[in-house]
């Protein structure tokens, strides 16, 4: 999974974008996005990874990013990576 880290709106307020269907058994990683990645862009582009918010905000902003089971992480590092626009940093989850 991995953890993604939005900006808020209307002073520093976070909204909680939760995927229903992920499932915990997968792979995780921690994300944080940039201060304008927008809901609805962090959405497609993890949509095209099959994967979704478990978790967050947490207290830093990072959110933890469920991968499907059987994903390949490194794969999905390097797209999150490439999302510079969106993504500030990433790393492996537990």
């Amino acid at each position: 999974a991995a953890i993604v880290k939005l900006a808020g709106h209307g002073g520093g307020t976070f909204q909680t974008a939760s995927a229903p269907d992920v499932s915990a058994a997968g792979p995780q990683l921690i994300v944080t996005f940039q201060p304008g990645a927008g809901l609805a862009a962090v959405g497609a582009m993890l949509s095209e990874l099959d994967a979704g918010i478990a978790r967050g905000p947490m207290p830093d902003g990072a959110y933890v990013i469920a991968l499907k089971l059987g994903a390949d992480v490194d794969r999905a590092i390097a797209a999150l990576k490439g999302h510079r626009d969106l993504v500030a940093g990433v790393d492996r989850g537990s």
